[in-house]
């Protein structure tokens, strides 16, 4: 069942309490790894080990950006929402970081998940873009 944001408390948007220092970053994910690959420049910032792959902070900008030229060109923009039916790997956090640079959701769905379970995901997530996963690697 769906409630519309404007019945749900504080219309929907969450609520957080707590200490107010340090403030909160203001800050898309693309100026965060763009603001980290100023800082870390050649420094890791993602291993995966069984797929060797070593992404520095200024690779892990530069692949981003690319992959989100890549999902503008694809027709994939603001709000829209990417599933993927994906494991633990560099690649989904180059998708992620992508994608959030476009303001688009990545939904990252288990990949032991029965497809009963991955239908009941993207009920509650809403209607994926529709676009072909082998693209998006290539």
């Amino acid at each position: 069942m769906d409630i519309p944001p404007t019945q749900l408390p504080h219309g929907g948007l969450s609520l957080v309490r707590g200490f107010s220092t340090p403030e909160l970053f203001q800050l898309t994910f693309g100026q965060l790894v763009d603001q980290q690959a100023a800082r870390y420049g050649s420094k890791d910032a993602v291993l995966v080990g069984w797929t060797n792959a070593r992404l520095s902070f200024q690779d892990l900008s530069l692949r981003t950006k690319e992959l989100a030229r890549g999902l503008l060109a694809m027709g994939v923009g603001k709000g829209d929402r990417i599933a993927i039916l994906s494991g633990d790997d560099e690649r989904v956090v180059e998708l992620f970081f992508a994608a959030g640079r476009i303001g688009a959701v990545l939904v990252i769905l288990n990949k032991t998940y029965t497809v009963n379970e991955c239908m009941r995901a993207l009920e509650h997530t809403g209607e994926p873009c529709d676009r072909d996963s082998e693209t998006l690697t290539d």
